[in-house]
């Protein structure tokens, strides 16, 4: 069985493993399209003896972070569903109940930025990433900033240590490297490694360092532990206050349409983005896959906020992913374009 993203939280009586489980699946979509389902599992991290936090199924979840206060257990990871040949829609939910093995989906996770590659919270920050971009939103101090990692650089994971300000954060850029990150003073301190080797997507325990080897096929991942070394690290990476800035309104257009007399002139109007996107008449496998995308955003967003007032306030939460789908087209009519196709 695959394994990979490690965690270890200690309720108290033991420390707990909390971990991704894969299984090896081929679509049913005429392509062979592989993936692997990926789903959260728990562990006593000397012993025996599983438990199925989130069961596989049509969605895969990843990176558990898990915390806890007086009263209850927390766990967030990153979500998509499985539709292969598209891009995943990946979204940073949360878990939470009195028992680790007992906790079920709360939706009582939410962040400006719903376009994100990872992401986690620990109670104190909540932080999502993608590409070279980290956004660290203090719950503390209402605090939000954006860090960029050097030009290249993939973030693939961001996690916590033994502070809830220490950010251990998984990333690629010539081979894979583990580096903690202090949330306070906004600079990187160690890289992470297996006594001198760089690992990938890990956690630490009592001088233990948890992480994945990665084998020769497709997302083949497994579990090992190792002696952790901490090696100095001096990776440049710049801080500036995060700005969020939702999509604007798009113009309509103004020109009269052609050959239909019947059709009044209109004024200029103002469009949102799903709509522009909703209207677009375009057959060719991109721009069915466009309106479909922007469907499910509204889809989503009637079902999570079926009051039109909450959806107007959450609105501005769903226009960058959107802005993503579209500029994601574009590309793709102007591929299409260039190649002479549709």
């Amino acid at each position: 069985m695959l394994g990979h993203m490690p965690f270890v939280f200690d309720f108290g009586d033991g420390p707990v493993l909390f971990y991704c489980e894969g299984e090896r699946k081929v679509s049913s979509y005429g392509n062979e399209y592989e993936y692997v389902n990926w789903h959260v599992c728990a562990k006593p991290l000397y012993g025996d003896g599983r438990t199925v936090i989130t069961p596989p199924g049509d969605s895969i979840t990843c990176n558990p972070v898990v915390y806890a206060d007086h009263k209850r257990v927390y766990m967030t990871c990153v979500t998509a569903d499985i539709m292969p040949e598209q891009p995943a829609n990946y979204r940073l939910v949360r878990y939470s109940g009195r028992l680790f093995d007992k906790m079920v989906l709360d939706g009582g996770m939410a962040v400006d930025n719903p376009n994100i590659f990872t992401g986690m919270s620990n109670g104190t920050l909540t932080v999502t990433a993608l590409r070279n971009k980290m956004v660290i939103y203090d719950l503390e101090t209402f605090q939000n900033n954006t860090v960029i990692f050097p030009e290249g650089t993939q973030i693939l994971r961001v996690s916590y240590a033994d502070d809830k300000r220490n950010l251990i954060v998984t990333y690629m850029l010539n081979g894979p490297h583990s580096v903690m990150y202090d949330a306070t003073a906004h600079v990187v301190t160690n890289e992470i490694t297996a006594d001198g080797t760089p690992v990938y997507k890990c956690a630490l325990w009592d001088g233990q360092v948890i992480h994945a080897v990665k084998g020769e096929s497709f997302e083949d991942r497994t579990l090992v532990h190792g002696k952790l070394r901490l090696v100095p690290a001096s990776l440049p990476v710049s801080v500036a206050d995060y700005v969020y800035e939702p999509e604007t309104l798009v113009e309509a257009p103004t020109e009269m349409p052609p050959n239909n007399s019947k059709q009044s002139f209109k004024t200029p109007q103002k469009l949102s983005l799903v709509q522009t996107i909703m209207s677009v008449e375009d057959d060719s496998p991109a721009g069915v896959w466009v309106k479909n995308m922007a469907s499910q955003v509204q889809d989503s967003m009637r079902r999570q906020f079926p009051n039109c007032g909450q959806r107007r306030k959450h609105l501005a939460h769903c226009q960058e992913k959107l802005k993503y789908y579209w500029t994601e087209y574009q590309h793709m009519r102007s591929i299409n374009e260039k190649s002479g196709g549709e």
